[in-house]
């Protein structure tokens, strides 16, 4: 039997630094923005189709790319809150005592965050012989509602399309899920942002809420810790992939997008997310001791 043609590690190396770089010039001539982040997972996915075991795309790999390519972050011309010490502190330690009667199956996080799904970044990278200008900027919005368990189960996210009605949403959700926990006889203790949408909590038996701290959302929060960053980032893959593979401009593809998409992209963004980077995010807030 014939054997398989591989590459050498270095031509493996050489060959991604060539897919990435025309992954980048492709996103500049489409006119779409894109970070370090969106980057580095690209870069992921490619290694992995080239057999690179074990790329993680590390700064000092992403340094050297943009030196080698001469990209830098530039501005596209066009259109925390502080932490209190002593009430994290408090926090912190309060936290060991109101798990201990729950698995980790049973410890959950949900918020909402938003997402401008036809807005660009104000900042992307550019090949330094290009003279990039800006698409006007269009504000529809949407809150994706993510909530996650410390030991990665994933609820169905929901997209909430009308500020007006986030908080009955809000509450109609909490109470289906109570309802569901009474008939499957389970508990659990779930752990929401403390902000004014939050507050006025219906009845609930099965589901017992905890509220973060007062501004320290960004530090207590697990969603916060990495899980909103990557779902935003595989939808821009997902929207920059849908530009690549089409004629059409940046404004022209922006303007085409509608609710139904952000449903699937957004479904489809958080079945990637694994179930080990959910219980890291748990575990970089103190959830794990």
């Amino acid at each position: 039997m014939a054997s398989r043609t591989r590459l050498p590690n270095k031509d493996k190396f050489t060959k991604l630094d060539q897919v990435m770089k025309e992954y980048c010039q492709l996103c500049i001539n489409k006119g779409f923005n894109f970070n370090s982040l969106v980057i580095k997972a690209k870069a992921r996915l490619e290694a992995n189709k080239l057999g690179i075991i074990g790329f993680r795309g590390s700064r000092t790999w992403f340094q050297k790319f943009t030196l080698r390519n001469n990209l830098t972050y530039v501005r596209i011309s066009g259109e925390s809150k502080s932490v209190d010490d002593s009430v994290l502190a408090n926090y912190l330690s309060s936290l060991p005592e109101k798990l201990a009667n729950y698995s980790p199956d049973e410890i959950y996080n949900a918020d909402e965050t938003g997402l401008q799904y036809k807005c660009q970044n104000s900042y992307s990278y550019s090949f330094q012989t290009d003279d990039r200008h800006g698409t006007k900027s269009l504000k529809n919005h949407v809150s994706i509602l993510l909530c996650a368990s410390l030991s990665g189960i994933k609820r169905k996210p929901l997209i909430i399309g009308s500020a007006r009605k986030s908080i009955e949403i809000w509450k109609k959700w909490l109470v289906d899920w109570d309802q569901e926990l009474v008939k499957d006889e389970k508990k659990v203790l779930l752990f929401i942002d403390n902000c004014s949408c939050h507050n006025n909590l219906p009845n609930l038996s099965n589901l017992k809420v905890e509220f973060f701290p007062s501004n320290c959302t960004s530090i207590c929060q697990p969603l916060d810790a990495g899980i909103f960053a990557i779902l935003r980032i595989i939808i821009a893959i997902m929207l920059i992939s849908k530009l690549i593979t089409t004629d059409a401009s940046v404004n022209e593809l922006l303007n085409s997008i509608n609710l139904l998409h952000v449903v699937e992209w957004s479904s489809e963004a958080w079945e990637s997310v694994t179930q080990l980077t959910i219980t890291n995010c748990f575990d970089k807030c103190g959830f794990i001791k």
